[in-house]
């Protein structure tokens, strides 16, 4: 039995809040079982894991970015852990799953508790002139809005969740990477949802294309829960064909799951369904940028003939 292991561990003793609301075992999904390997690979040979996840909405990528903080300081010694997010709401919900692990890890693999409250969750022995050390380890909080965050301590397990939202992110990720030496067992999760290519999503952009990290786009169409049975009479419109010629895996209950968002779920003031669409539950990396922030032009419409002129035949000569 290898508690290190990230998804045993997941699957051995973590528990979630399931999106009915109910208590269960963490099984990892698709997208989770994926960052499990990616993590096993990095730590098998010894590197710092440096990762960062461009993602579709509501699958999961923050959910397992907090088990990993909290597998990380219940595994290891004298490890600290920080979770920061946009904005107050998001870094306490972040948080609250890690109390939520360590009320429900069986009793046997709890780590003992020094001190838990809405900022930091410490495992050491809560008897402070007690012989018997603890882990020495803990997770803290931070939201974005605090641009000396990190600051003050070691880090050895980062995890930046909606940076694409953040107000100042070149400021806040430049003191937090200072913050965490690039050494094995150690470990930095970036993870968003995009937000356009300039303002508040640019730092994320630009990092996306420029960084040495591990880069992972995961779309929409992966997630099983994403589909919508079909009746006999369903039938693809001519649009809908050319996605399925580009994306496979586009099935028809996925094409109803569309379907039904364009018409029920999506649309605002500054966004048509299409291009809304796109935003939240993006194919491609090209798409999920281009389509997020306040585009000025029918962004659905763009990607259209994006994707015809790259089937366009052309020949390069001498002019």
């Amino acid at each position: 039995m290898d508690i290190r292991n990230l998804g045993f561990y997941q699957k051995k003793f973590l528990k979630i809040l399931t999106k009915e609301g109910k208590l269960a075992r963490f099984l990892p999904n698709v997208y989770q079982e994926e960052l499990n390997k990616l993590i096993d690979e990095k730590r098998r040979h010894q590197e710092p894991v440096r990762l960062r996840v461009l993602k579709c909405r509501q699958i999961g990528i923050s959910t397992w970015g907090s088990s990993l903080n909290y597998h990380f300081t219940t595994t290891y010694k004298n490890k600290n852990a920080l979770i920061i997010a946009h904005d107050q709401e998001s870094s306490s919900g972040l948080f609250e799953m890690s109390k939520k692990y360590w009320e429900h890890t069986p009793e046997m693999y709890r780590p003992m508790r020094r001190r838990s409250n809405a900022k930091e969750l410490i495992f050491d022995n809560p008897e402070t002139d007690s012989k018997t050390r603890g882990l020495g380890s803990m997770i803290k909080i931070e939201t974005a809005n605090n641009l000396s965050a990190g600051r003050s301590k070691t880090i050895q397990c980062l995890h930046q969740s909606e940076k694409a939202f953040w107000r100042d992110a070149a400021t806040v990720q430049t003191g937090l990477y200072q913050s965490i030496p690039y050494k094995p067992d150690t470990v930095i999760l970036d993870e968003s949802t995009a937000n356009g290519v300039t303002g508040k999503g640019e730092q994320f952009y630009n990092d996306w294309h420029d960084s040495n990290f591990t880069n992972v786009f995961f779309k929409w169409t992966h997630n099983p829960e994403y589909e919508i049975p079909v009746t006999s009479d369903f039938k693809p419109d001519h649009y809908e064909k050319e996605l399925m010629k580009l994306h496979p895996e586009l099935t028809l209950p996925k094409l109803n799951f569309r379907r039904y968002k364009l018409k029920n779920e999506m649309g605002s003031a500054l966004l048509d369904p299409e291009t809304q669409f796109s935003q939240e539950y993006p194919l491609t990396e090209q798409e999920a940028f281009i389509s997020s922030g306040r585009p000025v032009f029918n962004m659905a419409q763009v990607l259209r003939d994006i994707e015809s002129i790259k089937t366009l035949k052309h020949e390069v000569g001498e002019i």
